[in-house]
């Protein structure tokens, strides 16, 4: 499960908030920090974080990482528009049993290693996971990251206590598991050859995996679903469980998954290329895992490439007041 669900995660600017009754958010001004595409100029790779209660509209601010661990990021890759980080909400610890209870990862995709820190919300501090260099990590893929000017990583999704992220024009999984906080790599199923994909929780610890294919001959498209075993002779092996038929005369697209439901765009066959942003009769879905039934959710004027599932009504991060 994540964290507490119904946390978020926020970058600056902050909503004008407090983090705790009665006292003002304190400011924390982003540190300068040598980025890997710009040959040398300074950039706030380090900035302000908070998580927050929509429900009850609190934010609460992290403290920010030790100089200490920030001195451990050299040369860290783009991942998103101006942010070189990719910080994210992650499920308490076993230690950790209040209600409240969260962790918040930091992680940088630099240009000879990865690089992650872990906030916990029971201790109040930062403290680091073990970093890993990119020939330890892709060792046996025949994959090098030593000229790469973007991200070997993307599309960071969740199930079943791990983090994954896909490799670019590989079928290579990134995983983290949460529990040993360590990183691995993961083979992607046979049937899914790009991305995107949406990985869910298939029941009794397992992780599934849904991908749209396309069939060229007739120009149809359906769910690929596979689950990866874990125990017998297929441990960590990809199995097909079901191909779901989907209704012809329309493209669809994956666009965002939590542990039960997937996210579904369709739009016309004859509707513009899923790049145009603006694009008429586009229709939402949420899949059911569990009964793998599609509900209409609602229609939309304007493309979305990514989409933040948000459910169930979170707990206070702090005692309500008046």
């Amino acid at each position: 499960r994540l964290p507490r669900r119904g946390f978020l995660l926020l970058l600056p600017p902050f909503p004008r908030q407090l983090d705790r009754p009665g006292r003002p958010r304190r400011p924390c001004p982003p540190r300068p920090h040598p980025r890997e595409d710009d040959a040398g100029e300074e950039s706030p790779v380090f900035t302000e974080l908070a998580v927050c209660d929509p429900l009850h509209r609190r934010c609460l601010q992290l403290p920010p990482i030790p100089d200490d661990l920030a001195a451990s990021v050299e040369h860290p890759l783009r991942v998103e528009l101006e942010r070189w980080c990719e910080p994210f909400l992650a499920p308490p610890g076993e230690e950790e049993a209040e209600e409240t209870a969260f962790r918040v990862i930091w992680m940088a995709q630099c240009k000879t290693k990865l690089v992650a820190f872990v906030f916990s919300s029971s201790t109040g501090e930062w403290r680091a996971v073990a970093s890993q260099g990119w020939g330890d990590l892709l060792v046996g893929t025949g994959v090098s990251t030593a000229s790469s000017k973007s991200p070997v990583f993307f599309g960071r999704q969740y199930a079943c206590a791990c983090f994954y992220w896909v490799m670019d024009w590989r079928q290579k999984l990134l995983m983290l598991d949460t529990r040993r906080m360590e990183f691995s790599i993961a083979d992607l199923p046979p049937g899914c050859r790009r991305p995107p994909i949406a990985i869910v929780d298939a029941g009794e610890g397992r992780p599934g995996m849904f991908a749209v294919r396309e069939h060229d001959a007739d120009g149809t498209f359906d769910l690929y679903y596979t689950i990866r075993q874990n125990e017998g002779q297929s441990f960590n092996q990809w199995q097909m469980e079901k191909t779901i038929p989907l209704e012809s005369g329309y493209r669809y697209f994956l666009r965002g998954a939590t542990e039960r439901y997937l996210l579904l765009l369709r739009s016309e066959d004859d509707s513009p290329s899923s790049s145009s942003l603006e694009m008429s009769d586009l229709e939402c879905f949420s899949l059911d895992v569990k009964t793998l039934q599609l509900e209409s959710v609602c229609r939309l004027k304007h493309h979305i490439l990514r989409a933040h599932i948000y459910t169930n009504f979170p707990p206070s991060l702090s005692s309500q007041t008046i």
